[in-house]
């Protein structure tokens, strides 16, 4: 058997803890909030130096790498289909529901309103 070509997920989820320690300890010494969603929460993840911008980084790819081992070649090649990979499921829809239908539209050439 031949080596795995990307990290296992206990590998990936290890390094994200490691990771998320480094920005939570960046975050808590700054007094700066925990990212989230809510209604208060800062739009945007705050100014921080290089290292922590890196562990960031290294989260959200561990993540994403998580991801896609969990959902596999046939089923991420579906969710390819239909969207972009990288958009929370919350905010980007699949392609077929993002179109607005505005009702029925009359079969034959088409008719302009003058």
């Amino acid at each position: 058997m031949s080596a795995p070509s990307s990290p296992s997920l206990v590998d990936s989820a290890a390094h994200i803890g490691q990771a998320t320690e480094q920005v939570n300890a960046f975050l808590v010494a700054n007094g700066q909030p925990q990212p989230s969603f809510d209604r208060d929460a800062p739009p945007v993840f705050p100014e921080a130096p290089a290292d922590i911008q890196a562990a960031r980084q290294q989260i959200l790819d561990a993540c994403q790498t998580i991801y896609d081992a969990l959902v596999g070649p046939a089923e991420y090649l579906r969710w390819l289909a239909c969207r972009d990979r990288k958009a929370p499921r919350h905010v980007q829809p699949p392609v077929a529901l993002s179109f607005q239908h505005r009702g029925p539209h009359p079969v034959g050439p088409s008719r302009s309103v003058q």
